[in-house]
């Protein structure tokens, strides 16, 4: 979770030369603090991503690996990149040559490649780098995809074990209350398999496999559990604004499929009331898999007085979730108003034993480096009123005694009183 530590130092050092600057669109605030591997909203916020990109042709991998060995879905786009006497051939024929080339002819067509490449990626012309990168990644590249998540950070590797790549999801809010989850529900870790699977689409793997080069070749790249992080800002337009990156756990108080299966039980009881006996109740509770019970049901049939009647319409059951008083971290006394919050799980349990403190020894040194990092100055710890300073930035470290989820550790930003 080093990816988002920096992300918050980062957004704090902007605050604090602007004050405005938490009025800004999530998005904006975002894009502009990150590393990431995939956006969904790229019709606005492509930039970041093509920096990223750019970074990766260098590689002569990534040319091999990414741009010459997958198919792409429109070989007249990905053959400007070629030679000359590439550009007719079809893609078998371009692959047989390429592969029956000795190394030094294919170390130049890699050279050639990445030339042509970055020239496109840097030119004026963004209707031809849209489209080549489209046809490399085999969907729209400059689209909003409403796609989950909205924002997913870039994957790091220490020792071959993958790192960081946590998910940010955005939340805002007029109210006091966090807006709704539509088609989806909070919790604190998720897969790449698990978010394919969700949103119906390797949209987001196939982009962030590009960036993520060459960690996205590790085998358990898409099994790898990602921390999902919450953006989550309410009473955007008052002075009682609040604004926090809160992890799933805060949320997930009930593992995703035990809360999909108990409410299925809950719509059984409304239906069957004491008929509902245990075994049934138990057939009920398996079902809670959301990627099918968000599948189009298509064809369907039913016997109506003796006629077998087909249906003209495909049912979708799309799960939305809202969250409870106690799942609203703006709600608790330690969260006050023109704040900006880190929030991440410190025990799963109200218990300060020897395992805690080593959590919270943990966090609060990645949160001292991370903010160093980012200031280029040293950060002291002050132990005695559980703070960081550094400069004129002073970040303050709380508690939450969660109501249903043990304890969460706090790094708050003031960004209401001169620090």
């Amino acid at each position: 979770m080093q990816d988002v530590m920096i992300f918050f130092a980062k957004t704090i050092a902007s605050f604090s030369k602007d004050s405005s600057y938490f009025h800004e669109p999530l998005e904006v605030i975002a894009s502009e603090n990150g590393r990431f591997s995939y956006i969904d909203d790229r019709k606005n916020y492509s930039k970041k991503l093509v920096t990223e990109i750019i970074t990766k042709v260098s590689s002569d991998e990534f040319i091999k690996n990414i741009v010459i060995s997958n198919r792409p879905s429109n070989l007249r786009q990905i053959v400007q990149l070629f030679p000359k006497d590439y550009q007719n051939l079809n893609w078998n024929e371009i692959q047989n040559k390429v592969n029956s080339s000795i190394h030094t002819k294919q170390t130049l067509l890699v050279q050639n490649v990445r030339k042509n490449f970055v020239k496109i990626l840097k030119g004026k012309d963004h209707k031809v780098r849209d489209n080549v990168l489209s046809s490399l990644l085999g969907f729209t590249f400059l689209s909003k995809s409403d796609n989950f998540p909205d924002f997913m950070f870039s994957v790091s590797a220490e020792n071959n074990k993958l790192q960081n790549g946590s998910l940010f999801e955005l939340k805002d809010s007029k109210g006091s209350t966090i807006s709704s989850f539509n088609s989806t529900i909070p919790t604190q870790w998720k897969s790449l398999e698990e978010i394919t699977k969700l949103n119906g689409s390797d949209m987001v793997a196939k982009l962030a496999k590009a960036i993520d080069f060459p960690y996205s070749h590790q085998h358990d790249y898409n099994t790898f559990k990602r921390k999902c992080f919450y953006f989550v800002r309410t009473n955007a337009r008052s002075d009682n604004l609040r604004l926090s990156v809160v992890e799933g756990s805060f949320f997930e108080t009930l593992p995703k499929e035990r809360l999909i299966g108990e409410t299925i039980k809950a719509i059984a009881r409304d239906h069957f009331g004491v008929a509902l006996t245990p075994e049934l109740e138990q057939t009920f509770e398996k079902i809670n898999d959301q990627s099918l019970i968000a599948k189009s049901r298509s064809d369907l049939r039913s016997n109506i007085n003796g006629i077998e009647k087909r249906a003209s319409v495909s049912p979708r059951f799309r799960i939305m979730s809202e969250v409870t008083s106690d799942g609203n971290p703006h709600l608790y006394p330690q969260i006050p108003a023109k704040t900006f919050n880190l929030i991440v799980q410190v025990s799963q349990t109200r218990e300060k034993g020897e395992l805690y403190i080593k959590q919270k020894e943990s966090l609060v040194s990645m949160m001292t480096d991370c903010l160093s990092y980012v200031v280029d100055a040293p950060v002291i710890y002050d132990k005695n009123n559980n703070s960081l300073k550094t400069g004129s930035i002073r970040v303050v470290i709380k508690e939450i005694p969660h109501n249903r989820n043990g304890l969460h550790l706090v790094f708050q930003y003031d960004f209401g009183e001169k620090n």
